[in-house]
């Protein structure tokens, strides 16, 4: 009995390169529509957002995929970030008011994996991390409007909501799923001001391709 043998070599593995970047996503919240939940990491660059139906760029989220790394990129999680930037800074009223709304009852949770949540949070607990300070006036009188910049704890680099155990990283895998969301379970809140933009960032180190 005769037969052929094919012989192969298996590939290498992609020789990877360790960089200080974070995975970040952005969602555009409609002014006087009551929202339940977001979701973060679902829409990749190219994909319309539902609110502003224009399509996302790099200023908006770097994902390429939806709600996963691309082969074979890895990402070392460390922490997270929240920000929320009023797209009419002058509504100094319901900007104050729909921060408040957003922070007061809002539940942050992470799920990679086999989609179960390994983080859940109020949402008051993940900090800004670094963003604009003080005020910026308006109009032709002096202080007729100012804008007010708010985050949540110290506007630096290291003010990150703590993700590691034991100070190790959690590693995502190339296509493995993940996400980010945000819930209300008191109730849907109703941001009155202009549309905010809302942004989640992972704080780590993203492995890619040489």
């Amino acid at each position: 009995m005769s037969g052929n043998i094919t012989m192969s070599r298996p590939a290498g593995a992609a020789l990877l390169r360790k960089l200080t970047n974070p995975l970040y996503d952005t969602i555009v919240l409609d002014s006087g529509v009551a929202i339940q939940a977001i979701q973060f990491f679902r829409l990749p660059i190219g994909i319309n957002m539902p609110v502003t139906a224009v399509a996302k760029t790099e200023a908006d989220t770097n994902l390429t995929q939806a709600g996963q790394l691309g082969t074979p990129q890895m990402f070392d999680l460390e922490g997270f970030n929240f920000e929320s930037i009023q797209v009419d800074p002058t509504d100094i009223a319901n900007n104050v008011a729909d921060l408040v709304a957003l922070y007061e009852q809002g539940l942050f949770s992470f799920f990679f994996g086999q989609q179960r949540p390994w983080l859940e949070i109020p949402l008051s607990q993940i900090p800004t991390g670094i963003y604009l300070n003080g005020t910026m006036g308006f109009g032709d009188t002096a202080g007729s409007d100012e804008a007010l910049f708010i985050g949540v704890g110290e506007s630096c680099v290291d003010s990150i909501y703590n993700f590691t155990v034991g100070k190790e990283a959690i590693r995502v895998h190339s296509a493995e799923p993940f996400n980010a969301e945000i819930t209300w379970p008191n109730g849907a809140i109703t941001p009155a001001g202009a549309d905010q933009r809302v942004r989640v960032y992972m704080i780590g180190s993203l492995y890619a391709a040489l």
